[in-house]
């Protein structure tokens, strides 16, 4: 990933380059999540990123979780919301 890297030990998705890509621009990714338990789980999802305005400046957060967020073990994929983000 040129422009994302997605840190291993919180899943905090940081921008890593300046994005020089139009408005309307769509980046797609996959992360996906495995534990380390004696029968290993895993599961992905689908990560997509559209630039809204490419002003060669980082987006800057305005509404995020200040919390550390705990998930439980059973929660469904792609059904519960685990934090929503805002950035401009």
């Amino acid at each position: 990933m040129k422009y994302f890297r997605i840190d291993t030990n919180t899943g905090i998705i940081y921008l890593a380059h300046v994005i020089d890509k139009n408005p309307g621009y769509k980046f797609n990714m996959t992360a996906k999540a495995s534990d380390q338990g004696e029968d290993p789980q895993s599961n992905s999802v689908g990560i997509n990123i559209r630039v809204v305005e490419s002003n060669k400046k980082a987006p800057e957060f305005i509404e995020y979780p200040t919390d550390s967020i705990s998930i439980y073990e059973n929660v469904a994929p792609y059904k519960d919301i685990i934090a929503t983000l805002k950035a401009v």
